[in-house]
């Protein structure tokens, strides 16, 4: 039976407080009473700051010309798809979406026209995820240009002991000081054969928990760490720098429709393609360079 959603203050002023609202009906957050749900502690939270608004089944967050402007998993955004487990920042807040059970998987992303349409087969709810994994592994083996990994490292501590022993190649984002201070969490480049058993490893225990990304290139494992070297931070609209983790796939996949044609392309530069997990774990989400533009579509892959 679903749970009625609901937005959880994680942090800030209101850390703890929970407020359910109604599916498919639209709720504002902000300061002044006229706000469905009221955060009166947070003085950067403008009077009516952002609004949750439905589409038939899908759920969007929508910034009201605040001050000061939302992001959804770290990326700032005007208006996006939001799903369970999606945060929302706004001000000193922090959210936690819950969405009820039958509305968490409310279908893809609303693309852009430029965007490749997601395909239309229908997904493996019922395939284990070892059976799903095994296909993702199969489908990356298959790619002509070489394979690469952009790890998590703050994801499951599992993921800096496993490179501790692997025989890849593999270096960290960071330098200097930060890197070695932040070595556990930080996030890695790993060079992958397509007979790896690191990779192997890779889709047994992280494929479908959020370990990271995998992407193509021809370019030189050290070209393609300094290009995604340029993505490490970026500076919001109060002037303040942030860490972007775009090697988390959940923010890449809501970042990438959201980017222009050009902004796209340069963002992936000598990266061919990148291939992340959807919400299906058993069909992965491609996002590929096209002659002018990139487009982002989900595979079906067979079930064994």
């Amino acid at each position: 039976m679903p749970t009625q959603p609901a937005l959880v203050a994680i942090d800030g002023p209101s850390a703890g407080k929970r407020w359910p609202f109604e599916v498919g009906k639209n709720v504002t957050i902000g300061r002044v009473d006229q706000a469905t749900i009221i955060v009166r502690d947070d003085p950067l939270l403008s009077n009516l700051h952002f609004a949750l608004e439905w589409e038939g089944p899908t759920c969007r967050v929508r910034d009201l010309n605040s001050k000061f402007g939302i992001t959804l998993n770290d990326v700032k955004v005007d208006a996006a798809v939001v799903r369970d487990g999606d945060r929302i920042k706004a001000g000193r807040s922090e959210f936690l979406m819950k969405l009820a059970t039958d509305q968490a998987d409310a279908g893809a992303p609303a693309q852009p026209a430029r965007l490749s349409q997601a395909l239309a087969e229908p997904s493996m709810p019922d395939v284990p995820a070892e059976v799903k994994s095994a296909a993702v592994l199969e489908f990356l083996r298959l790619q002509q240009a070489p394979l690469f990994a952009l790890l998590d490292g703050a994801r499951d501590i599992a993921i800096y002991l496993q490179l501790m022993a692997c025989k890849e190649q593999y270096q960290s984002l960071y330098e200097g000081p930060q890197g070695e201070a932040l070595a556990p969490h930080g996030p890695y480049l790993v060079y992958l054969p397509k007979d790896s058993p690191f990779l192997a490893m890779l889709m047994r225990d992280g494929w479908g928990n959020s370990w990271g990304v995998y992407l193509t290139s021809p370019a030189p494992f050290a070209e393609v760490r300094r290009h995604l070297r340029r993505f490490l931070e970026v500076q919001l609209p109060t002037g303040k720098v942030v860490l972007f983790r775009f090697y988390d796939p959940r923010v890449l996949r809501n970042f990438v429709p959201t980017c222009s044609d050009a902004d796209a392309m340069h963002f992936l530069g000598p990266i061919d393609r990148f291939i992340i997990e959807a919400d299906d774990a058993g069909r992965p989400l491609v996002i590929s360079r096209e002659t002018k533009s990139v487009s982002v579509r989900e595979i079906k892959l067979p079930r064994a």
